[in-house]
């Protein structure tokens, strides 16, 4: 007997409609009134706004409907916007320099997508976009972009999270392939062009605090669980903060915090505000915290943890920890973990160093493979995840990458994927308590203090199978 998928109860809808993508959820809303409903409340959960009227004109829209306001729990802004200069000075300069940008093509690939169009296409997508700057000009315009926000959530109930994120070239990569125009985003095929990362840069500090204080003060404060941000920049975030401090500290509920700050050299001070919005949010279940990478040269390039999360700050219920490119001392980083060991179940960490700690302690100069097996010994971890370099710039330099990873970097010798038995895999199993130790000691005296053993690992204490998962790397120890 063949049953109507339509007659499901609603919660196996719901379950379904989670599986299937933007689009084809939009597809799906036209089946029957039972789907459309359905698949509503997954689509409208999270509002994507980009910086152009339109975009704001539908979050208004969405904001006024009596059901849909209902589902939005996030608003996902990307804040990126356009340069003017070029289409200012006419056609022309809009075509050379403005038409195809944003779109992660070489330059031989724009100029044979650009080729495709004719003359009076290319006045058309000319006339789109200054049409678009227009918009923009106005939403940037006089606070306007703030009131216009505070005016659309504050007829949100269920709003509890706010992100910007946005898409770096360094993420999307150059293609050489020439794309359809049809797979391009909405404001692609109108304009031909996407907001590029120069021009975010300048700005995505100022976008990211007015979304906070627009929800903060569109009466979210009490129930906003949920920030994220992406490719800022940590001396202008630090800046902008101060004028911000009453809006971050008042968040009682926040649960999950996510902020990442791109490469660059770092100033003192730059970190005060980011370490006082930290211990303020005292509810956290999760936190990530990303600097991108750092200069193994230059020490102003590098962020230590201990300036970001202050010694003895503990949270209560945080089940979730991810840092990348920060120093510490291993003692420091043990210390964090034991004051969350009966609550931490997940730790992901990438690029970190450690440091001799300014009082000597009894780590010394710290040892990976000695905090490794502190944390099968001490925490109770359910997953961990280790990507990136791990050094205590003496004896210990560790590469640890998924296969993935590497072939998008072009290596074209690395498999689809490792073994389960590689080493990465065989020490966070150990970590997490589903496999054996792939640490053995070494048996007779090691003389780990000479120069020559301080530049090969076979110098260290233990045995192990080295491999390309987890393999040493004379260029990150000194």
């Amino acid at each position: 007997m063949t049953r109507d998928i339509s007659t499901f109860l609603p919660e196996v809808l719901a379950r379904i409609c989670v599986l299937l993508s933007r689009s084809d959820l939009r597809s799906v809303r036209l089946l029957s009134h039972t789907w459309n409903n359905a698949a509503q409340r997954i689509l409208f959960e999270t509002v994507f706004l980009r910086i152009n009227l339109q975009s704001f004109e539908r979050l208004q829209d969405i904001s006024r409907h009596e059901k849909l306001r209902k589902y939005v729990r996030i608003i996902s802004y990307d804040g990126r916007t356009f340069g003017s200069s070029a289409a200012r000075q006419g056609f022309q300069d809009w075509l050379r320099c403005s038409a195809g940008t944003g779109l992660g093509l070489a330059w031989e690939a724009k100029d044979e997508f650009l080729a495709q169009f004719s003359i009076q296409q290319l006045e058309k997508y000319y006339f789109n976009y200054c049409h678009y700057l227009f918009a923009q000009d106005h939403i940037l315009r006089r606070g306007n972009e703030k009131q216009m926000l505070i005016d659309a959530l504050q007829k949100l109930p269920g709003l509890s999270g706010v992100q910007y994120t946005v898409i770096s070239g360094a993420e999307t990569g150059i293609s050489r392939k020439v794309p359809e125009l049809s797979s391009l985003s909405t404001l692609a095929q109108a304009i031909l062009a996407e907001p590029e990362d120069y021009h975010r840069y300048l700005e995505s500090e100022g976008r990211f605090w007015n979304l906070l204080q627009s929800a903060y003060l569109s009466g979210h404060a009490q129930q906003l669980k949920s920030i994220r941000g992406s490719h800022l920049d940590l001396e202008r975030w630090n800046a902008a903060a101060k004028s911000f401090r009453d809006c971050y500290r008042a968040l009682p509920a926040l649960h999950y915090l996510s902020l990442e700050f791109g490469f660059s050299q770092h100033g003192d001070g730059e970190t005060i505000q980011l370490a006082d919005m930290i211990a303020h949010a005292s509810s956290l279940t999760s936190l990530r915290l990303s600097f991108d990478n750092f200069s193994w040269d230059d020490p102003s390039a590098i962020i230590h943890l201990p300036q970001v999360i202050n010694d003895g700050l503990q949270w209560k219920h945080l089940r979730s920890l991810s840092l990348q490119a920060v120093a510490t001392t291993e003692g420091f980083l043990r210390n964090l973990l034991l004051r969350h060991s009966e609550s931490l179940r997940s730790l992901e960490l990438s690029n970190i160093n450690l440091n001799v700690a300014a009082i000597p302690d009894q780590y010394g100069r710290g040892s990976w493979i000695h905090f490794i097996q502190f944390l099968n010994e001490t925490m109770s971890l359910e997953h961990i995840r280790f990507d990136g370099c791990f050094s205590n710039l003496w004896d210990e330099g560790w590469v640890s990458r998924d296969a993935d990873w590497e072939r998008a970097f072009g290596v074209v010798c690395a498999p689809a994927q490792y073994s389960k038995d590689c080493l990465k895999y065989r020490i966070e199993r150990f970590i997490i308590h589903t496999g054996p130790c792939p640490f053995a000691a070494r048996m007779g005296k090691v003389d780990t203090e000479s120069y020559d053993a301080a530049y090969d690992y076979h110098g260290l204490p233990w045995v192990f199978e080295e491999d390309n998962s987890w393999r040493f790397e004379h260029r990150l120890i000194q």
